[in-house]
């Protein structure tokens, strides 16, 4: 199997910039909500509350990473690249720094017990969640050991694995549909992203009551947020957008659109809390991707696509994986599990936690990602004497290719 020709027709730039810059804007999202509730640092309770709330924010930060997956695995599809070199590619990325993460979280929580996981509702610690968070099919069954198992952020990661192995052949559809069809089956993707959450809070057993933790069961947390499945429409969308884009679809002004994610959270903050887990926000998202990929096309990036927005945007895999176990270190070894403190001590801790991560995110991205791509990514070199079959043409404008 091997990807017959490319999404992006000639002329256009392999690398959008902006896509990889905002990026960045995402994980420090993520990093926000994770550092200012997950540990419940703050002694005062309205502040606290109001970051318990403001925490959904990081949920349509990941609904932006899907669709980014999407969007630039689709925009940057190598002509003819078999399938087995793009999982290749994919496995050298993804597995080494999650394998250290991993391993330091394990640690951690082995050491520590239930207290690692900062949240009262983790279950005990279970060398076969860990096991099976390790080959990242921890989120393939609604059990609360598997999905927080040592690092709980990888259930994302779970989700980019099924991603993967699809990618080749969604490749081939995504290509395969006509020009004037393609707006119908996006929406069609952004309504059953939607439809998520709706199918968990009608379908699935209801909560039982529980006072100061959010109306949502494992079930319904399950199925909305972490099961691969229910995920794949954001990963779509972001494939559909791309061939839009490349077809020349014009969409929204950023200025237009970019405060749609953000009315998103509020709504969903009005509604059952199911409701703030699901994807509701693929479509705003999506208008945001596009605006920025269009705005990249027509050299207007601006500060997104600025060498340091880059720089930050590609070390954003190793950020997301390690941030959260420092998180737990701190709050284990250094804050105490289970301790509030007045307002400008609580800060003081979220800032170690920040220091702490840019460290993990420099010496994980210097010493690992990137020497892992730079020796096992690329093909092989053929042996000496050995025929090489010529490159496929790229345009002059082509630069290197953006992924996550």
């Amino acid at each position: 199997m091997a990807v017959a020709r490319s999404t992006r027709p000639p002329g256009l730039p392999r690398h959008l910039p902006s896509l990889t810059g905002v990026r960045f804007l995402a994980c420090l999202v993520v990093f926000a909500a994770h550092a200012l509730d997950a540990p419940r640092l703050f002694a005062d309770p309205e502040l606290q509350r109001f970051f318990g709330e403001m925490a959904s924010t990081g949920t349509v930060a990941v609904t932006l990473f899907f669709l980014l997956s999407g969007f630039v695995m689709t925009w940057t599809a190598r002509p003819g690249e078999p399938a087995r070199r793009f999982w290749r590619r994919r496995l050298v990325r993804v597995v080494p720094n999650h394998v250290l993460c991993l391993a330091a979280a394990a640690v951690l929580v082995a050491a520590c017990g239930v207290g690692a996981q900062l949240s009262v509702e983790d279950g005990p610690w279970h060398p076969g969640a860990v096991l099976a968070n390790l080959f990242l099919v921890h989120v393939w069954v609604p059990s609360g050991d598997f999905i927080v198992a040592a690092n709980p952020v990888t259930w994302s990661m779970a989700c980019e694995v099924l991603f993967y192995l699809l990618f080749p052949v969604l490749i081939r559809w995504v290509r395969a549909i006509p020009r004037a069809r393609l707006g119908a089956w996006t929406l069609a993707m952004v309504a059953a992203a939607a439809s998520v959450p709706c199918v968990a809070q009608w379908l699935l057993p209801a909560p039982a009551p529980v006072p100061g933790m959010p109306q949502i069961s494992l079930e319904q947390y399950w199925l909305a947020y972490v099961f691969p499945v229910s995920r794949l429409p954001e990963f779509l969308i972001g494939m559909l957008l791309a061939r839009l884009i490349a077809e020349g679809w014009r969409p929204p002004r950023l200025r237009h659109v970019a405060a749609l994610p953000f009315v998103t959270i509020l709504l969903t903050l009005q509604m059952p809390a199911v409701f703030t887990f699901g994807p509701l926000s693929a479509g705003p998202v999506a208008l945001v991707v596009a605006a920025l990929a269009h705005r990249d096309l027509l050299g207007r990036g601006r500060w997104l696509s600025s060498d340091w927005m880059v720089a930050a945007g590609e070390r954003t895999y190793a950020c997301y994986l390690s941030h959260y176990v420092v998180i737990m270190y701190v709050t284990q070894l250094v804050a105490g599990p289970g301790a509030a403190y007045a307002t400008p001590v609580a800060l003081g801790y979220v800032l170690l936690m920040a220091a702490l991560t840019l460290a993990a995110t420099w010496a994980l991205y210097r010493f690992v990602e990137r020497p892992a791509m730079e020796r096992w990514a690329r093909p092989r070199r053929p042996a000496a004497g050995a025929a090489v079959p010529a490159p496929a043409a790229e345009p002059a404008s082509s630069t290197a290719a953006q992924s996550r």
